[in-house]
């Protein structure tokens, strides 16, 4: 059997010679209406499950269906059509199918293919292996191996025009022409991953409001909001308040014996999960805040719950009013400085003549730009001024920077002020990220006294050559290339596109290796002319900092 695979190599129409099978950890905000769900395997290489796909065959015992993906990074949903004495008839075939909830839709899914076998045909049918979405007839195929051996290992990424409600991943044979082959191997395929982006509009209900927060009432120290809440959808995730206008932190309200465990790794901004419904369809639960740090007073009360798809719903407005003063406490005491001057004194030398709490930072370019990957660097120029406009000179500044998909800040340079408070502050070259010009005012000051921010989306690097240039109308030609890193170690994900009867048409998407190469063979089938070729890199990969990049165009002629 090895030696028909290797054989039929050399036929190839579209060969994938790099790609890798994860995506990359990244965390990032709450997307409301949308939740995503990871099969197989994490963006980090656990093993997740398949929950959510069902497998259904026409009944021959020679074909089988498996989920070996408990090792980290190691196994998948298996289908094979394996060696029957008597052949396969046409259609007989395996399936795995994911099937969105009756609340859900599927938004965009991307499937990781670690291997694909079709056995060509020798005079009767050939295997076949296919991706599609059920919703869409033929031959909508998001991926297809007819008689092509072996693909090797591809990513599917795709967003339907429309939304639909499952995912068929097939083997099978394709016996128009005759039954396959009897005695062999007939198709294959192996999925390692798998990732599902679902929607939900449809927010919690909350009913039986209650607690000491609620009506208006006087309170000192801790007290709480209970409730009741329910989902149609997801299930209920989480509650926090809204106290004067500043959000608390949220809480979980029920783990669902773990299964409503966000695990993360997103770079669309949903939370994921290893279950299509992973929260508890109703609970009770409670809210609770420590009133000790307010001043005393009334207050404003927001109660906010959510589903595991971020749809919020706002439970509860009111007011409550707080006296912890009293009986031998300060009570609220006002901050540093003289009182009611609007004046606060730092802590440490002051930074800058006429070093001021109150400072603005202004710089000179827009709040957000686009920069190419060459030219990625920057010159940041502005001024520092206090409340009143005057100059602040001599003052010592922060460059800061935080990347995209990154939760953190990272000190990457300094500026210092002139007499009239100009300066430039050079911005090494990076991703995609938010830039800050930061001004502490006293020099121990624990906190920045004025910031300013612009958000820069860099476009991804790529290279792209094609060898031969020219060739026949049945020729092969070699794509390959390189994407500008940092590369995760997973590599990247790029579309590779020919320029076909006036339009942009996409034919392979391979995934580099770690240091952002790839290589992808291409067969004419008697085209005749010039054809325009480029690769374009997506932005919003995981773990990939940039935005959507395009290589220059390659021509190719065919006579």
């Amino acid at each position: 059997m090895e030696r028909l695979r290797t054989s039929l190599v050399a036929r190839l129409v579209l060969v994938t010679v790099v790609v890798s099978v994860a995506l990359a950890l990244q965390t990032s905000a709450v997307s409301a209406n949308q939740m995503t769900v990871f099969t197989c395997h994490d963006p980090s290489g656990a093993a997740v499950g398949h929950d959510g796909w069902t497998t259904q065959r026409t009944g021959d015992l020679n074909m089988t269906l498996a989920d070996t993906c408990a090792g980290s990074n190691q196994g998948a949903l298996v289908l094979n059509l394996g060696a029957n004495g008597a052949g396969y008839g046409n259609g007989a075939g395996v399936d795995w199918v994911f099937t969105a909830p009756s609340w859900a839709s599927i938004a965009s899914y991307t499937i990781q293919i670690a291997d694909s076998y079709a056995i060509p045909s020798t005079g009767g049918g050939s295997g076949q292996v296919f991706v599609n979405a059920s919703d869409e007839s033929d031959p909508n195929y998001d991926y297809r191996n007819l008689g092509s051996a072996g693909l090797g290992a591809t990513t599917i990424a795709r967003t339907p025009p429309t939304r639909v409600s499952s995912i068929v991943v097939n083997a099978s044979c394709d016996g128009q022409d005759g039954p396959c082959a009897a005695g062999v191997e007939v198709s294959h395929v192996d999925v390692s991953a798998a990732s599902l982006v679902l929607d939900d509009f449809s927010a919690p209900t909350v009913s039986a409001i209650s607690g000491g927060l609620v009506g208006g009432t006087t309170i000192k120290g801790t007290s709480e909001v209970t409730f009741n809440a329910a989902d149609e959808g997801p299930g209920v995730y989480s509650a926090w308040l809204v106290v004067d206008g500043r959000v608390q932190p949220a809480v979980l309200l029920n783990s669902n014996n773990g299964l409503c465990q966000n695990l993360g790794q997103t770079s669309n901004g949903t939370r994921s999960f290893a279950h299509p419904e992973p929260c508890a369809k109703s609970t009770s639960s409670s809210v609770s805040l420590d009133t000790t740090g307010l001043p005393d007073g009334q207050h404003t009360l927001k109660l906010m719950v959510d589903d595991a798809a971020g749809d919020a719903t706002t439970a509860y407005v009111g007011t409550f009013t707080t006296k912890n003063a009293g009986n031998g406490s300060l009570g609220a005491l006002p901050g540093p400085g003289a009182a009611g001057s609007g004046l606060s004194v730092g802590v440490g030398a002051p930074n800058g003549s006429g070093a001021s709490e109150t400072a603005q930072v202004r710089l000179g370019l827009k709040g957000a730009i686009t920069r190419s990957f060459r030219h990625r660097a920057l010159r940041m120029s502005g001024r520092l001024i206090d409340s009143q406009g005057r100059a602040i000179g001599g003052a010592a500044l922060d460059v800061l920077q935080q990347e995209v998909g990154s939760p953190a800040l990272k000190l990457v340079g300094h500026a210092k002020t002139l007499a009239n408070g100009t300066f430039v502050a050079k911005v090494p070259a990076g991703p995609s990220r938010t830039v800050e010009v930061a001004y502490r005012a006293f020099s121990a000051d624990p906190g920045y006294a004025a910031v300013a921010k612009i958000k820069e989306s860099v476009s991804a690097g790529v290279q792209l050559s094609v060898s031969p240039d020219r060739t026949g109308p049945e020729g092969t030609i070699t794509l390959s290339g390189k994407v500008a890193g940092p590369i995760p170690r997973q590599g990247a994900i790029v579309d590779l596109l020919v320029h076909y009867r006036g339009r942009w048409e996409p034919f392979r998407t391979p995934r580099t290796n770690s240091h952002g190469r790839f290589r992808v063979a291409y067969h004419f089938e008697g085209g005749v002319g010039r054809f325009p070729f480029r690769a374009e890199v997506p932005a919003g990969q995981a773990g990939f900092p940039f935005g959507t990049g395009n290589s220059r165009v390659v021509d190719v002629r065919t006579n």
